[in-house]
């Protein structure tokens, strides 16, 4: 069985005023033809607060939540290719 090593980051905005909290989105999900770490890493969202990353861009998320001063936490796992590509659809 192939397994892929991903990463699920979760974070808290709870810190955010709304103002910084729609700005943060923006910058996580991009806004017109603006692209968001999101789509510039191939990020898929599972929640909310809840990302899998692929390991190559484990530092740049976590610079990005640095940025934004949001507490985060990181699981490393192993995932099966379907179990990613089912993630992106849903």
């Amino acid at each position: 069985m192939n397994l892929v090593p991903m990463n699920i980051v979760t974070y808290d905005t709870k810190h955010l005023v709304y103002k910084d909290k729609v700005r943060f989105f923006y910058a996580l999900k991009g806004r017109g033809n603006k692209p968001g770490i999101v789509e510039e890493c191939g990020i898929v969202q599972l929640a909310k607060t809840v990302l899998l990353v692929r390991p190559e861009h484990e530092k740049k998320v976590k610079a990005f939540l640095k940025e934004w001063k949001c507490r985060s936490q990181i699981m490393h796992c192993l995932m099966r290719p379907d179990e990613i590509s089912a993630s992106k659809r849903a």
